[in-house]
């Protein structure tokens, strides 16, 4: 609904599949190395972008030559991703699911915000904002001590 009371037409980019409703995605890298966050970009329309358009968008185009991100299955074959089947080695494959399961334990503490959780009553531009400023207080946490679990890659 506008804010005039007037009902707006359905836009199919805004839709979220996996949550049956409208939504944003953004993408979010940590450091396999230190468990910092170090890259943070959206938002993108949730039913216009996946994951591999959204990273092909920016942050492979920010690696260098050679340098590559750990990322999920679904990466298999895109230039700069080694996806969760490219290993070298048992202790290669064991280290990728611990930074995995790290990466999705800091997915859990922003999700864990209320203004993530419930719908989102404020200006469509402030988004981004709020969302910068949990990942901000996420890393102030993490530097303060409370880090998410080391995976000795």
């Amino acid at each position: 609904m506008s804010k005039s009371g007037r009902w707006l037409p359905f836009n199919p980019k805004w839709c979220s599949h996996k949550f049956k409703g409208a939504g944003l995605r953004y993408e979010l890298a940590i450091s396999i190395q230190t468990g910092d966050i170090v890259w943070l970009n959206g938002p993108y329309p949730c039913g216009e972008y996946n994951d591999i358009k959204i990273f092909k968008d920016k942050l492979q185009k920010k690696l260098r030559i050679h340098e590559k991100v750990e990322a999920d299955g679904i990466y298999r074959g895109v230039e700069g991703a080694r996806s969760k089947g490219d290993f070298v080695s048992k202790s290669d494959k064991t280290a990728k699911g611990k930074a995995r399961g790290r990466h999705e334990t800091v997915n859990g503490r922003i999700k864990n915000w209320a203004c993530l959780r419930n719908v989102w009553r404020h200006p469509f531009e402030k988004h981004k904002f709020a969302v910068a400023a949990i990942v901000v207080n996420t890393q102030i946490a993490f530097d303060i001590g409370k880090t998410p679990n080391q995976c000795g890659y």
